[in-house]
Parts: C-alpha cells; sequence; structure tokens
C-alpha cells in the first residue's frame, strides 16, 4: 500500500485543548481504521511541525478524504507527502 508522510501543526484550537491529544490519536487511529489506512508511526516533533505521522492507503482517493475528515476536525492544519519506500525506490530506478 502507498504510504504518506502527513506534517503538521497545532491549530489554535488544537493548541488550547491540548490535554486530550492522546484521546484525539485514538480517534484519529479509529477513523483511519474505519476509512481503510494504516497507522504505522506517529511522533510530536520540535521545529517547524508539532507532528508527524506516518500511514499507508490503499489508493489516494481514500488517503484525501480522510485528510479532509482530519482537517473537519479543527486540531491540526497538514500537509501530506506521497512517501517511496525502498522496493518502490528500486522500481522507479529501472532495477
Amino acid at each position: 500500500m502507498p504510504a504518506y508522510v502527513t506534517l503538521a501543526r497545532f491549530t489554535r484550537q488544537g493548541a488550547q485543548t491540548i490535554d486530550s491529544l492522546l484521546d484525539r490519536l485514538q480517534n484519529v487511529k479509529a477513523g483511519m481504521a474505519e476509512a481503510g489506512g494504516e497507522w504505522v508511526s506517529f511522533c510530536l516533533t520540535q521545529g517547524q511541525y508539532d507532528l508527524v505521522a506516518v500511514s499507508r492507503w490503499t489508493d489516494e482517493y481514500k488517503a484525501m478524504a480522510f485528510n479532509l475528515w482530519l482537517a473537519r476536525q479543527g486540531n491540526v492544519r497538514t500537509e501530506t507527502l506521497r512517501a517511496f519506500g525502498e522496493d518502490e525506490i528500486a522500481r522507479i530506478m529501472g532495477k
């Protein structure tokens, strides 16, 4: 399944409700599973982004629909990147 890296920043709402972050993560995991995605990893980060997540999706439409669902929650602003693993890189390189 294609992998995606999502970079996120807290919105004002997300920062003001930071105490419920772990509960929100469980909600995101459940929403992702329901939408057909696979949770791979999640990290709080320092620097330009507050959070980084890696997920896998069967197709880009499901990934995009989930990103729209996440945006409607109002806690983060995201930037999602298609990620290519080692096997995919070899295929891209024709090897």
